[in-house]
């Protein structure tokens, strides 16, 4: 299976390198970028510290970290924008299933996406005018 790489570069701080001598890899900034590439599938392959030099008198430390992905896990932005479409979908409805009553149902409208109950009479009429192809059923209540 094809395999992509990414590499990321984080240096100690420059200030704290000119002041003391030394200073400390910031954790935090650390933190961010491996929960930013976890969430887009990638692994950590692995990571090295090296030294690099600064200004020809200090020396500061970088870490260097190596994700790797299959390339089938890759997502363009496209899927990641319908995932969380999708997802904010389902939130909506299980919100509204808490107030539907034994004589509505919940649809989606095709023509802008917004979620309704909608009493099933009026589906009833819907459908005798030949209009529910513009509506998709998300929830009967039975």
């Amino acid at each position: 299976m094809k395999k992509e790489f990414r590499v990321e570069v984080i240096k100690e701080g420059a200030l704290g390198t000119l002041l003391f001598g030394a200073s400390r890899l910031p954790v935090s900034k650390i933190e961010e970028v491996m929960n930013k590439y976890g969430e887009q599938g990638w692994d950590v392959s692995f990571q090295v510290i090296e030294q690099h030099r600064m200004l020809f008198l200090w020396k500061r430390e970088a870490l260097v970290i190596t994700f790797v992905r299959d390339l089938k896990n890759k997502k363009t932005k496209k899927e990641l924008e319908k995932s969380e479409e999708v997802s904010e979908e389902i939130i909506n409805i299980e919100r509204i299933k808490r107030t539907v009553l034994p004589d509505e149902l919940i649809v989606k409208i095709k023509r802008n996406g917004k979620i309704e109950k909608m009493k099933k009479a009026d589906w009833d009429e819907i459908v005798k005018i030949g209009n529910e192809d513009k509506f998709e059923i998300k929830f009967k209540n039975n």
